[in-house]
């Protein structure tokens, strides 16, 4: 898969444009390297729509405190999973995955439009928390344990080198059966090889 990465201080994903200005390489990288600074965005811009704005299938969110949100989204741009890392001893944590159901596929529709949420929690012993909120009623399905929490954790990567944050699976088994078929079809069953566009 090859990555057209745009970035930007902050991205609108109603008007697919970014606020004020795209910035440039140079820029997003000195921001991304500064250990604090203000919050930027990676944003795919695969499908540009006229000069400015893009309709991306992902953006990443860094911000200053070493927090990371990774969010997919449909054609629409319907937002269908974000997955949530904080730094910890100076690597990357998955602290979270939030799944949305949507009434259909046919529009873009707001994140608290979902029919069904589907959160999980992951914590540093092990112990993974499972809510699913269906139109207004919370079910909490189980906490389960793995011995393998290490698949969690995630090296903050090079400047541009974006594939590992990208793959909606990072850290699942891929029979996950949580795992939106709309997000598995783009990566395939393997991790992603992914080239970057400068």
């Amino acid at each position: 898969m090859r990555l057209v990465p745009r970035y930007a201080l902050s991205w609108n994903e109603i008007t697919g444009r970014p606020d004020p200005a795209w910035l440039t390489i140079d820029d997003a990288q000195a921001l991304y390297e500064r250990p604090e600074g203000p919050s930027f965005v990676v944003v795919d811009a695969s499908r540009p729509v006229g000069k400015k704005a893009v309709r991306a299938a992902w953006r990443i969110r860094f911000t200053p405190d070493g927090m990371v949100r990774v969010s997919w989204m449909d054609e629409h741009g319907s937002v269908l999973r974000q997955s949530y890392f904080e730094t910890n001893e100076g690597r990357l944590f998955r602290t979270r995955i939030t799944d949305r159901t949507y009434p259909d596929a046919d529009q873009l529709w707001m994140m608290y439009e979902a029919k069904v949420r589907r959160t999980l929690d992951f914590h540093l012993d092990g112990a993974i928390f499972i809510e699913v909120h269906h139109t207004g009623q919370t079910d909490v399905e189980r906490g389960i344990t793995t011995a393998d929490e290490t698949a969690w954790w995630l090296d903050r990567p090079s400047f541009g080198h974006w594939a590992e944050l990208l793959d909606p699976g990072y850290g699942l088994p891929r029979d996950d059966p949580g795992l939106d078929r709309r997000l598995a079809q783009v990566w395939g069953t393997d991790a992603p090889a992914a080239t970057v566009e400068a």
